[in-house]
C-alpha cells in the first residue's frame, strides 16, 4: 500500500520552530519525491483540528475514530474536520480476532470498491488483455460446431486472478478462471458449442472475463454461431421433402442465369448464382422424406 504518515502527537520543542503540519508537508512531498507515490495522513479528527492546520486537508486521509457498536460497511466516522470525506477509516482498535493469538488489533475499512482501492496499492494494477474481442461460427444443422479458443493474460501490473462466464447454456468453457502472472504468461480458453436443441439461424452469446482488482474489469467476447440448414432443407422444418422440390421448381433460373430474388438464394446450393440442374443433383441426393430428418452429411 502507499506509504502512510501517522500524526497523533502534538509538536515538541524537537520540531525546531517548525509547525506539525509544515513537518508533515515537508515529511510527504519528500517521501513522494523519492518514490513516486503519494503518501496518506492517518490522524484523528479531533487531533487535527487541535494541531493541525487546514491545509493538511488536501491530503488523503485515513481517520482513527472508534465509535461503539460500528457496523463499518453502513457507517461513517462523525466527525472529520476540514476533510470532505475519508480513504480509510480505523473504526476499532485493541481487538480480539479469530487467527491472530497472544496480541490485539486494530480494524479499518476502505471508502469505496475495489477497483478504486488499486490507486492506494502498490505493483498491482493488473489489466485483463484478451484475444480475440469476437468469435464466429457457422455450422449445418445436425452437426456439432468444431471448438474454438480465446487467450487471456495481464498486460498490466502485479498478477491478475479472474474468473470467465457465459450467458447462454449452448456454450461453456474451459476452464472458467486463472491466474496470469504478466503479459507473456498467457491461459489458453477452450470454447465448447452444444448446438442439438439449436433453432436454424444466428444465435449470439457473451462470454464475460472478470476480475476484482483489474483496472479494466470486466472484459468481454462477443460470440456468434450460425446454424444453417441441410442443404435442400429449404423451408427450415428438419427434413428435405417434396415440400422442399415444390420450393426448388419455383426458384430454377437455368444454367449460367443468376437468380437475383433473394428469398430464392438459398436454393442455389453449389453458390454459383443460378439455380439450375447441378443444385438439383444435389437436393436429389439429400432428399430424406415427409418426417426424416435430414442427413447433414448428404453433400459429402
Amino acid at each position: 500500500m502507499r506509504p502512510v504518515l501517522d500524526v497523533e502527537e502534538p509538536a515538541g520543542s524537537y520540531m525546531g520552530g517548525l509547525t506539525l503540519t509544515q513537518w508533515a508537508e515537508q515529511w510527504m512531498n519528500y517521501v513522494e519525491q523519492q518514490t513516486g507515490v503519494e503518501p496518506l495522513i492517518y490522524t484523528g479528527a479531533y487531533f487535527a483540528q487541535s494541531n493541525l492546520n487546514p491545509s493538511i486537508c488536501s491530503r488523503d486521509l485515513w481517520i482513527a475514530a472508534w465509535p461503539s457498536n460500528p457496523n463499518p460497511q453502513t457507517d461513517n466516522p462523525a466527525y472529520l474536520w476540514q476533510w470532505t470525506t475519508w480513504r480509510f477509516w480505523q473504526y476499532a482498535g485493541d481487538v480480539t480476532i479469530p487467527g491472530v493469538t497472544n496480541q490485539r488489533v486494530d480494524l479499518n475499512v476502505f471508502n469505496g470498491t475495489p477497483t478504486q482501492l488499486l490507486d492506494y496499492v502498490i505493483g498491482s494494477k493488473a489489466t485483463i488483455n484478451r484475444s480475440p474481442a469476437t468469435l464466429a461460427r457457422t455450422i449445418r444443422a445436425g452437426l456439432d460446431a468444431p471448438n474454438q479458443t480465446f487467450t487471456v493474460s495481464n498486460s498490466g501490473e502485479g498478477t491478475l486472478n479472474y474468473s470467465i462466464t457465459v450467458d447462454q447454456p449452448w456454450l461453456s468453457v474451459d476452464p472458467t478462471g486463472g491466474t496470469s502472472a504478466g503479459p507473456t504468461d498467457i491461459d489458453t480458453i477452450t470454447v465448447t458449442y452444444t448446438t442439438a436443441a439449436l433453432a436454424i439461424g444466428a444465435h449470439t452469446a457473451t462470454i464475460e472475463i472478470n476480475s476484482t482488482f483489474a483496472t479494466n474489469a470486466p472484459q468481454t467476447i462477443a460470440v456468434t454461431l450460425t446454424v444453417q440448414p441441410v442443404p435442400g432443407d429449404f423451408d427450415a422444418d428438419g427434413h428435405v421433402d417434396q415440400e422442399d422440390v415444390n420450393l426448388f421448381n419455383g426458384c430454377l433460373s437455368g444454367p449460367g442465369v443468376p437468380q437475383p430474388d433473394s428469398n430464392c438464394q438459398v436454393e442455389d446450393i453449389d453458390h454459383d448464382t443460378d439455380v439450375d440442374q447441378a443444385d438439383f443433383g444435389i437436393l436429389q441426393r439429400c432428399l430424406s422424406g415427409v418426417a426424416v430428418p435430414a442427413d447433414p452429411y448428404c453433400t459429402n
